[in-house]
């Protein structure tokens, strides 16, 4: 019997949560699943740590990315200097100085997913950064108008 790709169950099981998510969302049960946003946070990082097969190396890179974007995200909202005045709402979950914790679990899972799509384009690191940049706030873009909606956070 022949074994599953090692990408396929956490490939699987992330392709079914996104659809049923989004069909969710774009339907009635709008209310039932946007307070499960922190679980699918967590599983989602968690499923794309086990793909990484992490060593010491990944979880301090994990570490890094998770700490650094919690305190760019915390002084943001503080201070309003680098993305502009913004506030957090209930959504994502347990908030430390009025920043919610998975935030910095939130820039995990797009670094992790767009790192690599970024790596196979075999860039010198400038331009790989530049792309990286431009394919997040993009990403950000599209989700930012839903993610106010929804009461995730809100602008000035």
């Amino acid at each position: 019997m022949r074994s599953l790709p090692p990408l396929f169950v956490p490939t699987a099981i992330l392709v079914i949560l996104y659809t049923v998510g989004l069909v969710g969302l774009a339907g009635p049960w709008t209310d039932e699943l946007v307070p499960l946003t922190p679980y699918n946070l967590l599983v989602t990082a968690g499923l794309l740590l086990w793909q990484a097969r992490p060593d010491a190396r990944t979880w301090a890179f994990a570490l890094w990315v998770f700490g650094s974007s919690y305190l760019v995200e915390m002084l943001g909202v503080h201070t309003g200097v680098i993305f502009g005045s913004y506030w957090y709402g209930d959504v994502l979950g347990m908030k430390l100085f009025d920043t919610p914790l998975l935030i910095g679990v939130n820039w995990l899972i797009l670094v992790m997913s767009v790192g690599p799509l970024v790596a196979r384009l075999h860039l010198p690191v400038p331009q790989s950064v530049l792309v990286a940049a431009l394919i997040m706030v993009g990403v950000d873009m599209l989700i930012e108008p839903v993610a106010m909606h929804l009461g995730f956070w809100s602008w000035e």
